[in-house]
């Protein structure tokens, strides 16, 4: 397995799994701009590009409609050079101390002459003084602080800049603290900014903010406007949103066809939207018959693609209980509509 290093905070940790860098950046511990390195390489690009992973199900903290490959990569301090003279002496040292041991000997080789480290490095002529100085006095290359680089990339209109200085703040994606704070408003004034310039995942966050309250008043109609816009940019994971709002009424008139038509279009690349289009039809609801074929197809594509941990028993149940009340006919039509299916 492939080991990496990230660059935080004045230093580089690591090494540290896919995984693991992986789930940072969904939880937004990192940025998608934070530098990263593979191990045994000297080239850092962004966390972003060496840990996405198309097609696999990215939860809202980080929405599957972003454009890979538009961050920028942040400058990193290198170490210093070492000055030729110091390298080739402890060059020397390395080599010379186990053939100074040996040829001490006294025994089997009283009249060989040893050859100390001290005498090698004496004959070795040190570079020009002009140089050695030059290296030694050159001043350290400046590091650039991450977020005061994001910060006047924002202040200078940069949507991109203005989203990544609001997901710098704590607690950015926890809407279960509804804490008014100034870091709180200060996320809220970045994300609207960037969102008004059309940043698709700034509209989702901010979505998401009216949604749950996070800095601002809850507001389901607002809501569900950001969630149209980011899934009109190909944010699918909005799509589950509005289905959701459209199915209990939340902000736009109750309707369950609607509903389903969302879920659909968010299936394109969301497994949760596929399973809430399934979990729709198991029930059935007004303006929407029930429909066994179509809700064993959606679970058992959700199956297929891959739920988390926490939700593969409870799919698993649905899907079983779908089957006892179907007939062979249709269990076999399921299964063919689930092996030419497109969203």
């Amino acid at each position: 397995m492939n080991n990496y290093f990230i660059y935080l905070n004045d230093a580089v940790h690591g090494p540290l799994s896919a995984q693991v860098i992986e789930s940072m950046l969904r939880a937004g511990t990192i940025l998608p701009d934070t530098p990263a390195a593979l191990e045994g390489t000297s080239e850092w690009t962004t966390a972003e590009l060496l840990f996405h992973h198309p097609g696999q199900h990215v939860p809202p903290s980080y929405p599957p409609g972003r454009k890979i490959g538009t961050s920028r990569s942040i400058p990193v301090r290198r170490p210093e050079p070492k000055s030729p003279w110091l390298v080739a002496t402890a060059a020397l040292v390395i080599v010379a101390v186990p053939a100074a041991y040996f040829l001490s000997d006294g025994s089997k080789r009283k009249n060989q002459v040893v050859t100390t480290p001290a005498k090698i490095a004496t004959q070795v002529t040190p570079p020009s003084s002009t140089s050695d100085s030059a290296l030694s006095t050159a001043p350290p290359t400046p590091t650039l602080d991450p977020t005061q680089e994001l910060r006047k990339r924002a202040e200078a209109g940069d949507a991109d800049a203005q989203y990544k200085l609001a997901r710098t703040y704590p607690d950015s994606w926890d809407f279960s603290n509804k804490d008014n704070t100034k870091e709180v408003q200060e996320m809220i004034h970045w994300i609207k900014l960037s969102a008004k310039q059309g940043n698709p995942e700034a509209e989702y966050h901010l979505a998401n903010c009216y949604q749950y309250g996070k800095g601002v008043t809850p507001d389901p109609a607002e809501s569900v406007m950001w969630y149209r816009k980011a899934a009109a940019q190909g944010v699918d994971t909005a799509c589950l949103h509005i289905g959701y709002h459209y199915m209990t009424g939340w902000g736009v008139t109750k309707d369950a066809a609607e509903a389903a038509k969302w879920f659909r279009q968010g299936a394109k690349s969301d497994v949760y939207s596929l399973l809430a289009l399934g979990r729709l039809y198991l029930k059935g609801d007004d303006g929407l018959p029930k429909d066994l074929v179509q809700a064993l197809m959606c679970l058992d594509l959700t199956l297929a693609r891959g739920v988390g941990e926490q939700f593969k028993l409870e799919v698993q149940r649905d899907r079983d209980a779908c089957a006892k009340d179907m007939t062979s006919e249709q269990i076999a039509e399921a299964k063919r509509l689930a092996s030419e299916w497109k969203p």
